[in-house]
C-alpha cells in the first residue's frame, strides 16, 4: 500500500496539509471573539489532522508520520485557541510530568 494509492488498501485516506493547518493556527491566534462556526471549523480541521496521523502510523512511513504529527500540533492549538482553552500538554504540564 501506498499513500498516494488509496486504491490498495479497505481504507479511505485523509490528507491534511501541514501548511494550511499551520495557516489556520497563526489566523485563530488573532481571532477576538469564540465563534461556534470558527469553533466547529477548528475541531474539524483537528479530526481530519488525526484521522491522517492514524493512516500515516498504519502505512507505517515515519516521514508522513511526523508530517501528520505536525499538523494534527498546529490544528489542536488552532482548536484550542479559538475554544479559548489551554492544551492539553500545557494544562497538565506535558506527557513527561
Amino acid at each position: 500500500m501506498t499513500e498516494n494509492d488509496p486504491s490498495s488498501s479497505g481504507q479511505a485516506t485523509v490528507y491534511v496539509d501541514p501548511k494550511g493547518a499551520a495557516a489556520v493556527a497563526a489566523w485563530a491566534t488573532k481571532v477576538p471573539a469564540r465563534a461556534p462556526l470558527e469553533e466547529l471549523g477548528a475541531a474539524r480541521l483537528a479530526v481530519d489532522a488525526a484521522d491522517a496521523l492514524a493512516v500515516a502510523q498504519r502505512v507505517g512511513d515515519a516521514q508522513d508520520v511526523a508530517e501528520a504529527l505536525a499538523a494534527y500540533e498546529q490544528a489542536s492549538l488552532a482548536y484550542h485557541t479559538i475554544a479559548g482553552q489551554r492544551p492539553a500538554a500545557e494544562a497538565d504540564g506535558g506527557a513527561g510530568s
